[in-house]
């Protein structure tokens, strides 16, 4: 359904259709006609009852509830497609192309229904909430694996991440890339080496390149200055620029040796000394305009 595209309404409408036996406000809809559930979901949808006309002898106590639930499932029904979605997207994917952990919580019918069952007309939204997110933890739990990142990825699906969990979010992200990027990096041979120092002093760099975005962040009155790169080497504290000489040096002392064992067996390896010596000049010359602007 989500894939044939004339489909889609059908089937976003067979989430409803399916879980009216669940819920027990639903239970008289349920045995009333077809067109005449059809009609209670229209009514729930544009959240008036003007023009409804129906079929079954549904009482005025019967169908305020059930437009209630309604109204609260057709909510469940938009996340739970949306978790659907998101979980073809990532079983879609090759393994070498993604850049987060597979996502495998679903958005089934089976979802859909143990939630509904537990909708009741007074529910606030702060409650209704609340009951998705349970119910995607019990998912999560049963995962042999993963089940962080997956909980950690429903939550920013549902709008509900914490400052904290997002940053976290962004951790895992950031180490499932650096992990398949180093896949097949195996062995002791010289560019084996070489590479894994580099991978090495990226995350050094990329370390840094955060903790700096941190401390400008932090600072939103520097942002708002015409001259925001001035505002911004002049802001850098002397212990932070001390600290990206040091980093940097070490990670280069670091690779050095292996780069000049490497050249000593073969020529393939020059271009990369190259570029990296090059990518040194331009690292000594912004160090050199930082430590001129605090003269």
């Amino acid at each position: 359904g989500e894939i044939i595209g004339q489909s889609r309404e059908a089937f976003e409408l067979s989430y409803l259709e399916n879980c009216l036996t669940s819920n027990t406000y639903l239970q008289p809809l349920a045995r009333a006609s077809s067109p005449d559930q059809r009609a209670v979901i229209r009514a729930a949808e544009v959240g008036s009852r003007e023009g409804l006309e129906l079929e079954s002898n549904l009482s005025p106590d019967q169908l305020t509830d059930a437009l209630a639930v309604l109204a609260k499932l057709l909510k469940v029904r938009d996340i739970v497609l949306r978790v659907n979605r998101s979980y073809i997207r990532s079983a879609a994917q090759v393994d070498a192309y993604r850049t987060e952990p597979a996502f495998k919580l679903q958005g089934s019918y089976r979802n859909m229904n143990r939630i509904a069952e537990r909708v009741v007309p007074v529910m606030n939204d702060a409650e209704l909430q609340s009951l998705i997110l349970s119910n995607y933890e019990q998912d999560a739990q049963t995962l042999t694996r993963d089940g962080e990142s997956n909980l950690l990825k429903f939550k920013e699906l549902l709008g509900c991440i914490s400052p904290e969990e997002a940053q976290r979010w962004e951790n895992i992200k950031y180490a499932f890339v650096e992990s398949v990027r180093m896949q097949g990096i195996e062995g002791e041979d010289a560019t084996a080496q070489v590479l894994r120092s580099l991978a090495g002093l990226r995350e050094g760099l990329e370390s840094i390149r955060r903790t700096m975005a941190h401390a400008i962040a932090a600072n939103p009155a520097d942002r708002e200055l015409p001259e925001q790169k001035v505002v911004v080497q002049h802001s850098v504290p002397r212990v932070m620029t001390d600290l990206v000489r040091s980093q940097y040096q070490l990670l280069y002392d670091g690779l050095r040796p292996v780069l000049e064992a490497s050249a000593i067996n073969t020529n393939q390896l020059q271009n990369l000394r190259t570029s990296i010596d090059e990518c040194l000049k331009h690292y000594r010359e912004l160090q050199a305009e930082i430590d001129k602007s605090q003269s």
